[in-house]
């Protein structure tokens, strides 16, 4: 077995990860509604989108909820559910290979 010492191995782009050849392969991860709203609030922010609906969706989901997102291969979140068997179960109906991160 090789030892990297403290070498640390070498990053790879989110799209060069995507191109490996698993394009069937999503992630999920877990996202406290907390992050999520931060996220998605810096986005609102730049594209004009009325932020006052933006706020009422999130008014609606009680702080401290854990979430799950679905991500592609190359880093791109496709989806935000509420239980991670819905997660897995959105990959599927879609033939796509659901792989935990944490």
């Amino acid at each position: 077995m090789t030892h990297l010492g403290d070498k640390k191995p070498d990053k790879i782009s989110a799209e060069a990860f995507a191109s490996l050849g698993a394009p069937e392969i999503v992630y999920i991860r877990e996202i406290s509604v907390e992050d999520l709203h931060d996220e998605l609030a810096e986005d609102i922010a730049t594209s004009g989108m009325n932020e006052e609906v933006f706020e009422e969706q999130f008014v609606a989901i009680e702080p401290g909820t854990t979430l799950y997102a679905l991500h592609a291969a190359n880093g791109v979140r496709m989806a935000v559910v509420d239980s991670r068997e819905a997660a897995y179960v959105a990959a599927r109906q879609y033939e796509l290979t659901p792989v935990s991160v944490h």
